[in-house]
């Protein structure tokens, strides 16, 4: 009776691993078939995954990971788009051109947005033709950009200006990080939670509410051509998109992120002349040849 028993289970255990090989050599068909098909789409495009190299790394992983959610949308590889967008892409996508809303159909036509731009790319949802804008941040080679290397007068801090009632916070948290850095308290790069005036709630709203500007809306110049409702963030092999189309969902975007931010005074694209609406924010940092380097352009990022 034992040995029966034992010959039976015996018996089950070889069945379920027929099951598991036939299973096995169904996914390596699959594989090959989709090599195949990888191939042949890049023959038939001369797709090239190799691009003219940039300074800022980031600019090049913005074109690398439209050419990759392209390329799945292409083979109908629907199962990893849904990964990165939800059950809505499911039926696949469409990227639209920036400049004409156009289908883009071509791969070599998907390059680095226009920096009249907000949004990096357009996506449409074949299934319930939902649009969406989303602004793509690297974290592969360095922390992604809020704003980059802004100055006290740019058009939007100025009197007329879309964020002049903001200008007295950003003065005060300026204030003491530059105090802060002359008593060598601070390095450059500086945690917004680091600074004690961030703890007052009415200088936290109105430095959240820069945040959202410079995420969803524009530059220093003003509103952009195309403004942002989500966010596609990319590191390696990971891709994650945050819907914000409502003003709520971009401030609970802003809240997670909000530890995370890191802020800087640069000294690139500084200007000969100093004038009293730029020294606020001027850091003086002396240099061993006894010289002085100006650093006032204010950088956001977030880690």
């Amino acid at each position: 009776m034992k040995t029966n028993l034992i010959l039976t289970q015996v018996l089950k255990v070889e069945e379920k691993v027929l099951a598991l090989q036939k299973q096995i050599l169904v996914l390596q068909k699959q594989a090959i078939l989709l090599k195949n098909k990888v191939i042949s789409f890049f023959r038939k495009k001369n797709v090239s995954f190799v691009l003219k190299k940039r300074k800022n790394k980031g600019e090049d992983d913005e074109v690398l990971l439209l050419r990759k959610i392209f390329l799945f949308n292409e083979i109908c590889n629907y199962d990893e788009l849904v990964k990165i967008f939800g059950n809505e892409a499911s039926e696949g996508i469409q990227l639209l051109s920036l400049d004409t809303e156009n289908i883009i159909t071509d791969i070599n036509k998907l390059t680095k947005a226009r920096s009249i731009y907000k949004a990096d790319c357009i996506i449409k949802m074949n299934k319930n033709n939902c649009i969406y804008s989303a602004s793509i941040k690297s974290k592969r080679c360095g922390y992604p950009a809020i704003l980059n290397h802004t100055k006290r007068n740019a058009k939007v801090f100025m009197s007329s200006g879309i964020l002049h009632c903001y200008l007295n916070s950003l003065d005060i948290i300026l204030k003491e990080y530059i105090d802060k850095r002359y008593k060598k308290i601070f390095n450059e790069d500086v945690k917004i939670t680091d600074l004690d005036c961030i703890k007052n709630l009415s200088i936290k709203s109105d430095f959240c509410n820069v945040l959202l500007y410079f995420l969803f809306n524009g530059t220093g110049k003003g509103y952009s051509n195309r403004s942002a409702d989500s966010i596609i963030e990319y590191k390696k092999n990971e891709i994650k998109f945050i819907k914000c189309c409502s003003f709520t969902e971009k401030k609970e975007y802003i809240n997670e992120i909000f530890d995370r931010i890191i802020i800087s005074l640069r000294n690139k694209s500084m200007p000969k002349v100093i004038n009293d609406t730029y020294k606020p924010w001027v850091f003086n940092e002396n240099q061993i040849d006894g010289s002085i380097k100006y650093k006032g352009q204010l950088h956001i990022r977030v880690k």
